[in-house]
């Protein structure tokens, strides 16, 4: 999710440090690259028995469509939604497969994830067993849907707030912290200045 604020933000640029490199969580890193966003991994090093790195992300203005295909989706299954919005500001169509087990999160995060980009003046569709976004629309702000499944909030609170930092959204909806309990304050270190977490 900060990966993403900073990609989408312009301008702006963050250091991770010690990320965890394993296999089976850099699908989404390995997707963004692809897609065109600017991340670089560098001092690698082996900590408890897993590969860890510093991750460097930077603004990046030429996001383009992609497709994901089924045995890809396993190492990103659940960073899906907040794909979905970088697919959101990318040009060209991004098209998602093997997205059944989405539809058994804590919630159908394919609906979900469809509605909020309807909302916002985009267009996704269900198609196939895939998930196709288009890219390239004209957005606009809307209040968020999160289904009480906090990676829907997350998501959709950052397109929102790449679109304009004033949007209104529900403040007793606090499904996000069931797993990020301070990721709105961070969201908005990371829109308003250059920090290093």
């Amino acid at each position: 999710f900060l990966m993403c604020a900073c990609i989408l933000k312009v301008n702006s640029s963050i250091i991770i440090n010690d990320v965890c490199l394993n296999n089976y969580r850099t699908g989404f890193i390995d997707a963004v690259i692809k897609m065109g966003g600017k991340i670089c991994i560098t001092n690698k090093k082996n900590m408890f028995g897993d590969e860890v790195g510093d991750i460097k992300v930077s603004y990046s203005s030429n996001l383009h469509g992609i497709q994901i295909d089924k045995k890809e989706i396993v190492t990103m299954i659940d960073e899906v939604p907040i794909l979905s919005v970088l697919a959101l500001f990318a040009d060209g169509n991004t098209v998602i497969k093997g997205i059944d087990e989405l539809k058994i999160k804590e919630s159908n995060r394919v609906d979900a994830i469809i509605a909020n980009i309807k909302l916002m003046g985009g267009q996704a569709c269900e198609k196939n067993g895939s998930l196709i976004i288009k890219g390239g629309n004209r957005l606009y702000n809307t209040n968020i849907k999160s289904y009480n499944d906090h990676r829907i909030f997350m998501s959709f609170f950052i397109a929102n707030s790449i679109i304009s930092a004033k949007f209104q959204y529900d403040k007793n909806d606090k499904s996000y912290t069931k797993s990020f309990p301070d990721f709105i304050d961070k969201i908005n270190e990371i829109l308003s200045w250059r920090i290093i977490i």
